[in-house]
């Protein structure tokens, strides 16, 4: 569990749904992602299984990454260049990579492409519902139930060439060794975004500001999940 707000801190939900299975975990990734900037870090919680690298890789679509993303267990990071030039590009990556994925109905992506559109990137719609203060997301037939805060940035576009880094710490044995690997430096760098599997083994080098996300299972014996994202920190929604 991350650390709790302080006077300094808050922490607001930002959104938060239903998973039916690997495509909507991906388009809430993909969600996300529309709302992050250089510099923004993500804490990704759950279990083993529970899609934290199937999450980061909507993350990385919406990034602008056009190559797979896989779990850095064995090597602890793994960095992919994205090519975001501004909001138009993210967006239709998201909606280009879910097709591409093989999502039903428009896909995952195109519910993330169209929860964002018309300037509605203050809701927290992910797939195939009505969510507050937005019109029915097109895309996926499974109806999730998405409720949300607000708040985000996605009006802010990432620079062209734009990085993820990606980091899994599952085998660190010590926080400490978040400095050995680099994830204390990377936390921050106005580089790129990074992204943290297992982030409660770091707990003592969260900075001032970042994405909390816990991915739960519902049973164990379905893909069904539930998809909680807050942001922790100083100011509102990641305007830090």
């Amino acid at each position: 569990m991350s650390r709790q707000a302080t006077e300094a801190d808050s922490r607001r939900l930002l959104l938060q749904c239903a998973s039916g299975g690997p495509d909507d975990t991906r388009a809430a990734g993909c969600r996300l992602g529309r709302m992050l900037r250089r510099g923004d870090t993500v804490m990704l919680h759950g279990d083993i299984g529970a899609g934290k690298t199937v999450f980061a890789g909507g993350i990385a679509l919406a990034l602008g990454v056009r190559e797979p993303v896989t779990s850095p267990t064995y090597t602890f990071s793994n960095t992919y260049a994205g090519a975001i030039e501004q909001d138009g590009a993210r967006n239709s990556g998201c909606a280009g990579s879910a097709s591409g994925a093989g999502s039903a109905g428009g896909g995952a992506g195109s519910a993330c492409d169209a929860s964002g559109a018309g300037g509605a990137s203050d809701a927290a719609c992910v797939v195939g519902t009505v969510c507050a203060g937005v019109a029915a997301c097109a895309g996926n037939a499974r109806d999730a139930v998405c409720a949300g805060g607000g708040g985000g940035h996605g009006q802010s576009g990432q620079g062209a060439g734009a990085a993820l880094c990606h980091f899994d710490v599952y085998r660190l044995d010590d926080p400490d060794g978040a400095v050995e690997i680099g994830l204390a430096d990377s936390m921050g760098d106005p580089g790129g975004v990074t992204v943290v599997e297992w982030a409660e083994n770091i707990l003592p080098y969260y900075p001032s500001s970042y994405y909390d996300v816990f991915i739960s299972k519902t049973e164990d014996w379905n893909d069904d999940r539930r998809i909680a994202v807050w942001h922790v920190g100083r100011g509102s929604g990641g305007q830090h």
